[in-house]
């Protein structure tokens, strides 16, 4: 196969200095991958962050990321708003059917302390704590 042939049919020269080819084969070296790759890597690169190129597919699929990124931060903030007012709502329910503030404080750092852990465990437990579990002979 003759150079330029294949994946990559275009070839360019450039002139650097001594000390920039020796980083080169340096990061080649390190990270077993030939020297037109390393140039190519950085090359792609580049391009990738220059605003006049709209038709690289590379910049697209930056975009979409981006919002695929602005959309997940969206979701996040909007489900925190939601646990927010469903917290709210517990524990006002909570006050409203005569437990004390500081006991329904308990239980949500309770509950938050297991938030790795399986909180339905500790919501079962707690039920356990406040009233008795229905029997199953009912």
């Amino acid at each position: 196969m003759t150079r330029g042939a294949g994946k990559y049919p275009r070839e360019v020269s450039v002139p650097m200095t001594a000390q920039m080819h020796q980083f080169l084969e340096q990061l080649a070296e390190r990270n077993h991958i030939s020297l037109a790759d390393v140039v190519r890597q950085a090359i792609r690169e580049y391009l990738d962050v220059q605003e006049d190129l709209m038709g690289s597919r590379s910049r697209m699929g930056n975009r979409v990321a981006h919002q695929l990124d602005l959309i997940r931060q969206q979701m996040l903030e909007q489900q925190i708003r939601s646990d927010i007012h469903l917290l709210a709502a517990i524990i006002l329910l909570e006050m409203r059917s005569g437990r004390q503030g500081a006991d329904v404080l308990a239980q949500i750092a309770k509950l938050a302390a297991h938030a790795s852990g399986d909180i339905r465990a500790v919501l079962v437990s707690s039920q356990g704590e406040t009233k008795p579990a229905p029997s199953s002979k009912e």
